[in-house]
């Protein structure tokens, strides 16, 4: 048989929400030259509730694969610039966690130990104020990065906030325009294989007329490969091939999770986290509203008490809270294989890591361009499926080690949440990770890491404190020395940051002076 005759041509995408929007545009611009018809079934059931999304510098990448211009995508999902997520509410001072890097390399030597030297002689400068992206985003400032590696701009590093529903009709219109065809349809049936068991076909009903079909019509459509995309359902990896999901209850303690949408204006680039009594809230603006989400556990505090805690915390009123609340059960987990059989899940149905400070919505984009990098030539693809759930279980292996951190962090609240947390088991990676940091200053770097080593330091020391112990390699250089580069590298950021312009100011004349 001729590889033409083998070759993978039909694809179908379950889900209509963001996952399968997201999944849609890559796929279609990774196969736009090929032979492989993707097609979108969109059913009522896997409909989703509007959020707002917080995406890290990766979603520039993203941008950049699809041909997707910046300015556009801002403008037709509300977005807004970030530089850094705050920490309040532990043991510590407020502090800013940036997406840019910290200092300079001096003498080839890794910034942060001579940081921690001088720390260790009694300067209590705190680490955030090294870095330009944190000191900007303290003042309410922004700008892009520049191009010129010599400049102290180019160190600037930011992410996207957007309306995940603006996101979806974004990216659907996208994919439209590279022939994807999306149809609104219930799936009634899935024809399995007997010899493989992988799913050959599905039949639907038609629930509303489109380009191709009309209302009620009886449809069979052929899969060489499937993608599930419809959500916590898991309407073809969970409920059609009942592919086992993974609990991580243990490293992220937390069940219910309540989302609240408050009018407002945004008005500095920076997403907040705060550590409550029985969980973390995180607050991420839009141009016209603030998302805030409690992400708790319902042993501890009823769904009563958090709205009365977010109620205090954020000052909005009980009533006006209630009313533009909604409550989420959370499972905290992953499929033990993320490929099975033809099927492939992305989104809420491949796994759920909470979102303190990765985004859900990151998992999602990493799967797709991982698939399409991946994308089978035939269908025999048992050792491109298993190439797949390794990177994919890597990848998960990290952010959840790195959300888990959050509930290890020392000086919580005094209450019966965080106490049971320092009694929590733990990965042997994340220990070790821990461990090396606290005793000597370093962390270590995996495999299929979604953080740069960079962005572990500044999150260890920002929340543990300074390492008992750093490179002695530092002490072949002079304190005093040490102390003033480091003196002149703070005024530097912080003079840098006050001439750039405050976040909103930025974003209207973006927008303005990139109007069509």
């Amino acid at each position: 048989m001729s590889m033409q005759q083998t070759r993978v041509f039909s694809l179908v995408i379950v889900g209509s929400g963001v996952d399968a929007a997201v999944t849609a545009a890559v796929l279609a611009n990774a196969l736009e030259n090929t032979a492989v018809k993707i097609t979108v079934i969109q059913t009522a059931q896997e409909s989703e509730v509007d959020r707002c999304a917080a995406l890290s510098p990766s979603i520039q990448v993203f941008n950049k694969i699809l041909g997707i211009h910046e300015v556009d995508l801002v403008a037709a999902t509300a977005a807004t610039f970030t530089l850094a997520q705050r920490y309040t509410g532990h043991h510590k001072s407020a502090y800013f966690f940036p997406y840019g890097e910290h200092g300079f390399t001096l003498k080839g030597m890794n910034f942060f130990s001579y940081a921690a030297h001088l720390q260790s002689l009694g300067d209590n400068t705190p680490y955030d104020q090294y870095s330009l992206s944190a000191v900007a985003a303290s003042l309410g400032r922004f700008r892009h990065p520049a191009a010129e590696a010599k400049s102290l701009y180019s160190t600037l590093a930011y992410g996207l906030n957007f309306s995940t529903s603006l996101f979806s009709r974004y990216l659907i219109q996208y994919a439209q325009k590279k022939s994807v065809e999306f149809i609104d349809a219930t799936i009634e049936q899935y024809v399995f294989s007997t010899n493989t068991g992988n799913i050959d076909k599905v039949m639907l009903q038609i629930n509303a007329t489109g380009e191709s079909y009309t209302l009620g019509q009886q449809v069979t459509l052929e899969c060489d490969l499937i993608v599930d995309c419809s959500g916590k359902r898991a309407a073809v990896m969970g409920d059609a091939l009942a592919v086992t999901w993974l609990e991580s209850t243990r490293s992220l303690p937390v069940d219910r999770r309540i989302d609240v949408m408050q009018a407002g204006t945004r008005g500095a680039p920076v997403n907040q986290l705060q550590f409550l009594s029985s969980g973390l809230s995180r607050s991420v603006s839009l141009k016209n509203n603030n998302a805030i989400s409690y992400i708790y556990n319902s042993a501890f505090i009823t769904e009563d008490q958090a709205l009365s805690e977010l109620s205090a915390q954020y000052e909005i009123a009980r009533h006006s809270l209630e009313n533009n609340s909604a409550a989420i059960q959370l499972k905290p987990g992953r499929r033990a294989s993320f490929w099975y059989k033809n099927c492939v899940a992305i989104g809420a149905s491949a796994g759920d890591l909470t979102s303190t400070y990765i985004d859900q919505l990151h998992l999602t984009q990493s799967a797709a361009l991982r698939l399409a990098t991946l994308f089978p030539a035939s269908p025999s693809f048992a050792h491109l499926s298993a190439e797949y759930n390794r990177l994919t279980h890597l990848e998960y292996d990290h952010v959840e080690d790195f959300h888990s951190l959050h509930f290890q962090v020392p000086g919580m609240p005094l209450t019966d949440f965080w106490s049971v947390q320092k009694k929590a088991v733990i990965s042997d990676r994340l220990q070790h990770r821990i461990s090396l940091f606290t005793s000597a200053g370093r962390v270590p770097f995996f495999e299929g890491e979604t953080l740069a080593e960079s962005a572990w330091l500044s999150f260890m020391v920002g929340l543990f404190g300074w390492p008992k112990d750093y490179s002695c390699l530092i002490e072949q250089n002079d304190s005093v020395w040490i102390k003033e580069q480091l003196q002149k590298m703070q005024n530097m950021m912080y003079q840098a940051a006050q001439a750039m312009p405050d976040h909103n100011t930025y974003l209207a004349q973006y927008l303005a002076s990139n109007a069509p």
